[in-house]
């Protein structure tokens, strides 16, 4: 019995000291941890991917033009050349020309995929465009691997939070105070669509990031459904889900807000997001520590466009065609350079498409010593768990030594005595 208790309590005390507080540990491995969980999202939030940039698209309204001058049924210059000026701000030459194309050949899916997210791009026009997005799933239900359903998902979550009739930000902002956790928590309550995966799974998150690439990766419904998603108790890991990466989110919604209230609601989101992530001594990680690691990630993203830039404008100087010029230099999708960041996804898409559609990336030489690296630190961290069972054993079998000698000793009864001495 002494020893059965001796053994007890020295379980009790080694446990009570590896036991962690109701919180996530915070340090340079967690956000690491996070990009690896969800590959991409650090990427796509601070707009470090491959994109053109606008003198690209200029490039490539003049050239499809020429193009449709000579060849006029060349049924995909028409959404290559909707979508460059869609990418400009032209917004109704891209309707005009989307549905120039709709005539000449009624009921495409690539058509109608195209028209829908030229409306939903605009908050002021979102409805308009839902009812063109529904009918190109019922014609290509699989296409972009099914995760274009997230799309109507999003834009009815949009609809039914809206305030006599307009899109207020943040979306469902009302409710943020009673503990709502947004599109994540209405996407749990949602009626399925056919062919919908796991809402509790990784397929919303995957069809948001398609989104954020094909389309726009800093529009605020997106940036806001996404930290919704991959904020705490949804998707974790063991290390709170990726609430680092959601207050980035809500922090990059907040800068394209031109309304204070809205800005200033976002913030306050991405602080709430953090108030359970800690660092090693259990200090909480504050709000200014996040948007300062960022804004160094945000102009890491903006470098790296501005490089793509140049290259574009000199391909178009020289005048050679920018298309063939930018597969053949930019065939992999960029990596954040931060110790931090150490993954990313490679897309595939029909040109001139801006509906979601993600690969799994090919692995560069860089990724593959970041994966290297990561190996390394895991085989530290699996001795460092040896290593601390192993102190965990000897404290156990030292307390129960010390119980069984110097516990107090029971007296036998007189029973015992009495067998004993026969």
């Amino acid at each position: 019995m002494r020893l059965a208790v001796g053994i007890l309590a020295g379980f009790l005390i080694c446990a009570a000291a590896f036991v962690p507080a109701c919180a996530c540990l915070w340090d340079t491995d967690t956000l690491s941890m996070e990009t690896q969980r969800f590959p991409g999202v650090l990427e796509l939030i601070s707009g470090k991917f491959l994109r053109h940039s606008r003198d690209f698209y200029l490039w490539r309204i003049e050239d499809r033009k020429k193009k449709l001058e000579a060849d006029p049924n060349h049924l995909q210059y028409y959404d290559d050349l909707a979508v460059a000026y869609e990418k400009v701000g032209d917004h109704n030459m891209a309707l005009e020309t989307i549905q120039l194309k709709d005539r000449k050949k009624p009921d495409q899916y690539e058509t109608l995929a195209n028209l829908g997210t030229f409306y939903n791009l605009h908050a002021d026009e979102i409805e308009k465009g839902l009812p063109y997005i529904k009918r190109a799933i019922a014609i290509n239900p699989n296409a972009h691997f099914g995760r274009e359903r997230y799309q109507i998902h999003v834009v009815e979550y949009v609809i039914a939070n809206m305030k006599n009739g307009k899109v207020v930000f943040p979306i469902n902002g009302s409710n943020r105070a009673r503990g709502s956790s947004g599109f994540a928590e209405y996407l749990d309550k949602a009626t399925p669509l056919p062919g919908d995966g796991d809402a509790s799974g990784d397929a919303p998150v995957t069809g948001i990031l398609g989104m954020m690439r094909f389309a726009n990766h800093d529009n605020p419904i997106l940036l806001e459904a996404l930290g919704d998603l991959i904020q705490v108790g949804r998707r974790s890991h063991g290390l709170g889900g990726g609430r680092l990466l959601a207050a980035r989110a809500y922090l990059q919604a907040s800068y394209v807000m031109t309304d204070a209230t809205a800005r200033e609601a976002y913030r306050t989101m991405a602080e709430q997001v953090l108030s359970t992530v800690v660092k090693e001594r259990h200090e909480k990680v504050t709000l200014a520590e996040v948007e300062s690691q960022f804004k160094a990630e945000l102009s890491e993203a903006s470098d790296w466009s501005a490089a793509i830039k140049n290259d574009e404008v000199q391909w178009i100087k020289d005048g050679k065609d920018a298309d063939a010029e930018f597969a053949k230099k930019y065939y992999n999708e960029p990596r954040m350079n931060s110790e931090i960041a150490e993954s990313a996804v490679s897309t595939e898409a029909a040109p001139g498409s801006v509906t979601p559609a993600i690969a799994a990336p090919p692995q560069p030489a860089s990724a593959s010593a970041s994966a290297s690296a990561s190996q390394t630190s895991l085989a530290g961290r699996q001795s460092s768990l040896w290593m601390v069972i192993a102190i965990g054993s000897v404290s156990l079998m030292s307390v129960s030594t010390l119980l069984y000698f110097f516990a107090p000793k029971r007296k036998p009864s007189r029973q015992m005595r009495r067998k004993r001495a026969a």
